[in-house]
């Protein structure tokens, strides 16, 4: 009867949650949510109104540019408010998730997003 007990007990415990599957490594959700709204409307694939690249991708962000990489070459950009261009500066909470994803070296993410 002790064994028993012994079992029922331990099955009573919380369940652990399932593990979801986000899908392949992708752009982290904010940055590419901030892309989405003030980048790409531009930089998208085929690259709009003379723009040389597209920022779809973290090869996009790692490909070279005028001797440095795509993202280096943002993070200025960003940071003088040269970009977005023909638009509003990004905000400040807004300009930072993109600079420290750059600074980071675009890594990419697993998270389920939205």
């Amino acid at each position: 009867m002790a064994l028993l007990v012994g079992v029922v007990t331990a099955s009573c415990g919380p369940t652990p949650a399932p593990e979801v599957d986000a899908g392949p490594p992708h752009l982290p959700c904010e940055v590419e949510a901030l892309l989405r709204a003030r980048c790409r409307g531009c930089h998208s694939d085929p690259p709009g109104q003379g723009v040389p690249f597209p920022l779809l991708t973290q090869a996009d962000f790692l490909m070279p540019y005028t001797g440095a990489s795509v993202a280096e070459r943002a993070i200025g950009a960003v940071e003088a408010d040269f970009m977005p261009l023909n638009g509003p500066p990004l905000n400040p909470a807004d300009k930072a998730v993109l600079i420290d994803w750059l600074d980071a070296g675009v890594p990419l993410s697993t998270a389920t997003c939205p």
